[in-house]
């Protein structure tokens, strides 16, 4: 008998739409490539389904996924990026506990940002092509920023437990509305002051083997990195920094300060931003594609409320980056001046 595969009525118009539309002879051929469609079109759909099932998301948005995963041209382009399941089983897992989740929903113009987008943890929904008589060019900027968190405010002296959380989802939230966030370096300082028997110990328990001043770097760094993860930045995009025993004075002393200025945690965000920059070429016949993703992020119920003050705390702005295209690829802990 004959093997049978059932196919949504969706994913027939995708298909059908898809014939030229001067074909006046169906081969064989072209009916052995319309079969294989269908197969690999209802495979796939078969098993993101069972999977989207378990995604905390509004209705409308699983909508979108399913037919996403539906769309030939946006399981080509998963394919090729070698993200087949659209980050459904990788969104599964970081919204698991989520008391809720909020969407961001977000237009590019070239694969570098899609790339660059699904390594975050985005979902891609559609793809449209446009045939146009004219050149877009499209610039890819980069904006990177610097906040820096006073340790006095945001840790103690002596202390790994981070009490700035709200402060910090606060701010990065604020800023990731201009664009994409694609790279994160945690840089975390200690000086020469030696620790407490007491705090090396609780250290150590924890699993900072290292000792001393190299393993508060570690956990005061570890703790940032981990709020950054619960807010919904993914940390295949982080890396992190440890400097231990920086500044003036001599490795050990007992002092209650040595040298404050190396006592710090900072957090470099790049935040990548898509212009378009036209020049009408009409002889000229060019195809453009529109990539629609968007992404889901937990909230959970505030443990606490906390703000930055002082003047030691601050979000600084560090201007654009050098250079006219961008690309994240072995520059993540390469940050100019570290």
């Amino acid at each position: 008998m004959k093997r049978k595969i059932k196919i949504t009525e969706n994913q027939l118009r995708i298909i059908t739409e898809s014939v030229h539309q001067d074909q006046e002879v169906i081969t064989e051929g072209w009916l052995q490539n319309i079969a294989a469609a269908v197969a690999m079109l209802a495979g796939v759909a078969t098993s993101s389904a069972q999977s989207m099932d378990k995604l905390p998301y509004s209705p409308e948005k699983l909508g979108q996924l399913k037919t996403a995963m539906e769309n030939p041209q946006v399981i080509s382009q998963l394919k090729k990026m070698g993200v087949e399941d659209n980050n459904i089983q990788k969104a599964i897992d970081r919204l698991e506990d989520a008391d809720s989740v909020r969407y961001r929903d977000i237009t590019v113009k070239n694969e570098k940002q899609v790339q660059s987008l699904l390594r975050a943890g985005y979902h891609l929904t559609s793809v449209d092509v446009d045939t146009i008589f004219k050149e877009v060019a499209h610039k890819t900027v980069v904006e990177r920023y610097e906040i820096s968190l006073d340790l006095g405010e945001n840790f103690g002296s002596g202390s790994f437990e981070f009490m700035g959380k709200q402060a910090l989802i606060d701010t990065v939230t604020a800023m990731s509305k201009d664009g994409a966030i694609v790279n994160v370096l945690i840089e975390s300082s200690t000086d020469k002051q030696r620790l407490s028997s007491r705090l090396e110990q609780k250290l150590a328990s924890m699993g900072y083997k290292e000792g001393g001043n190299a393993a508060l770097s570690h956990a005061r760094n570890d703790q940032v990195k981990k709020t950054l993860i619960d807010m919904g930045i993914s940390d295949t995009i982080m890396c992190q920094n440890f400097k231990v025993e920086q500044g003036s004075g001599v490795a050990g002393q007992s002092e209650k300060i040595v040298d404050s200025s190396a006592r710090y945690v900072k957090v470099f965000i790049d935040i990548v931003k898509d212009v378009e920059e036209e020049e009408t070429h009409p002889e000229v016949k060019s195809i453009n594609k529109t990539y629609h993703m968007f992404n889901a992020t937990a909230v959970n119920k505030p443990s606490g409320t906390y703000h930055f003050k002082g003047k030691n705390s601050r979000v600084k702005k560090l201007g654009k980056l050098p250079g006219k295209k961008y690309s994240n690829s072995g520059v993540r802990c390469k940050m100019p001046g570290h």
